[in-house]
This record gives C-alpha cells, structure tokens and sequence, in this order.
C-alpha cells in the first residue's frame, strides 16, 4: 500500500450534483501528497459514472470502492479509514468545495503542534441559483462543534455573517463531521480494534451525531482541537426537495426516521461519554433540554 501523508475519505450517496464541483476542488488544492478513497453508498443516479468516466481514469490517487447496500455514514468511512495508513485523515463531506489551501494550512499546524488530535478550517454557506450556479456567501456554516450546559450542540457562528472576530484561529471543544482532519494516532487511540479494523465510527449510530461521539471521546481523553481561519470552504448543508407532494410525502417519512434516529443516537452518545460526576453536576440542564425537543418533536414535527 502507498503511503501517503492525507487520506480524503469521501463518502457518496446520489452525489451527482455535487461530486464533480467536489472533487475538481480537491485536485486543486497546493498541498499534493494525498490519496482519495470514496465509498460510495449504493448510490442510484449518476454518481458512480461521472466519478468512473471523469476522474478514476485521470487520477492515480484515488480509489472507489462500490457497496451493494446503503451502509451509512458511520460504516463506510470506517472502511475508508481502514484501506489507508495515511499520519493524518480528512473526512470530506460530498457538497462541499474547498479553496485550494484549506488542506496546507491545517496540516502545517497539527505537525507543528503533535498535542492536537484534529482540526478544522471556515465553513461557509454554499448555495445554488435557479440556473444551478454556485453562490459562495459570507455567511458561516460551522467553525466547530460546541455543547452548552445541557449538552446541546451547535455549529460555532453558524448563521453569522463572517466578520473580522472569525479571522483569528482558536481552540474549539470539538471538529465539525462535515470536513474535520484527524491525526490517525489520535482517534485510534479512542477507537475499537478487532481483527484487525478499527471502528473509528460507531457503527450502531449508522448516522448522525457520530462525529460528536468521536469528538467527545478525544475530549475524554483530553485530546485538543484547533479552528484554522486561513482554511476556507463551502457547504450546502442538508438536502432540499421541492418537487411535488408525492416527494413531499415521502421526505416527510424520511425525516421521521431521520429524526428518530438523530434522537437515539444523541442519548446514546451522552451514555457513552459521560461519567456519573459530570451525569449528575449537568443533570437537570440535560432534562431541561430533552424535554424541549420531546415536546417539539410530539407537537410540532411529523
């Protein structure tokens, strides 16, 4: 196996309108020593083609490994992480486009600073015209993940205009799952081995909130995490559907297991990762904010 100093992982799932736009800014970026590996989750379009015809057949680096059933977020980028040995990992989301140093800046810091285990750059809003355009805003997707009192969590700054305060780096509680870099060492120190394959992911989440579940175990073992302002990027966060009520029907069934699950996964997650002293002392902050989003979900989402 080759070694390389990244491995973008990417997974896909009916990426057709992103991939091209996706992968053309990764071959762009001015760091070089990396290799891609995307998973692709069973995908019905046209992902797998325009990834075949324009860029396995160009590119040495990269690899496409083709599953036969959707496997979620949490499995198959372990499988990403386990065909590479690469020191650092980048988990690439399928709709977002990177600006060509958003790579170089983060790896110059964290093989400068060996006691950070990940690290993220600016995620700002990416958006589409009516023509399909791209529309880079100024407006802040994620700088990180952050919980308040009741383990809440949130995108830092998400939804705020990116000003000035945003142009300094800083430390963050945890990496946002939408376009993190980790250093290998790091989170298979947090992770399950057996036979030979680390679940980085919890695979039980299959997805949702997994991300936040690696966060908070490199928390609980006091690993650090860094904001870089310099690495700059776009993301069209979520899926939107505006095509007709049979859609609409079917999105709305889709939301609800989506929501259940984003739910369980969330109890799970704070099961896993919180000990009885920090149960207690954020106790009723907890239930305070499990009982707003029992209500919301029992009287107002479907």
């Amino acid at each position: 196996m080759e070694k390389y100093k990244l491995s973008i992982n990417l997974v896909t799932y009916n990426a057709e309108k992103y991939i091209e736009l996706c992968l053309n800014s990764v071959f762009k970026q001015n760091f070089l020593d990396f290799q891609i590996i995307i998973v692709d989750n069973f995908s019905s379009d046209n992902t797998i083609s325009i990834i075949e015809n324009d860029f396995l057949n160009k590119y040495k680096n990269i690899k496409l490994i083709k599953n036969s059933e959707n496997l979620g977020f949490a499995k198959a980028h372990n499988i990403a992480i386990n065909e590479s040995n690469s020191e650092y990992l980048l988990l690439l989301n399928q709709d977002i486009i990177l600006e060509k140093n958003y790579i170089s800046y983060i790896i110059n810091f964290l093989d400068n600073n060996k006691d950070y285990s990940s690290s993220n750059g600016k995620l700002l809003k990416l958006k589409f015209d009516e023509k399909n355009n791209i529309i880079k805003t100024n407006i802040i997707d994620s700088l990180g993940l952050k919980p308040n009192f009741g383990y809440k969590f949130k995108n830092i700054a998400e939804g705020e205009f990116n000003s000035e305060k945003y142009n300094y780096d800083f430390d963050i509680w945890g990496v946002s799952g939408a376009l993190p870099i980790y250093r290998r060492s790091s989170i298979y120190s947090v992770s399950n081995l057996k036979n030979n394959y680390y679940e980085v992911f919890d695979e039980s989440f299959f997805m949702y909130k997994e991300d936040i579940d690696l966060a908070f175990r490199l928390k609980n073992n006091l690993f650090k995490a860094r904001y870089i302002s310099l690495s700059i990027a776009y993301h069209e966060r979520g899926l939107k559907n505006k095509n007709g009520l049979l859609k609409k029907i079917k999105d709305k069934k889709k939301n609800t297991f989506l929501n259940y699950l984003s739910y369980k996964n969330h109890l799970l997650m704070l099961y896993k990762n919180l000990n009885f002293k920090k149960f207690v002392i954020h106790l009723p902050f907890i239930l305070y904010e499990e009982l707003k989003k029992f209500l919301y979900y029992l009287f107002y989402k479907p």
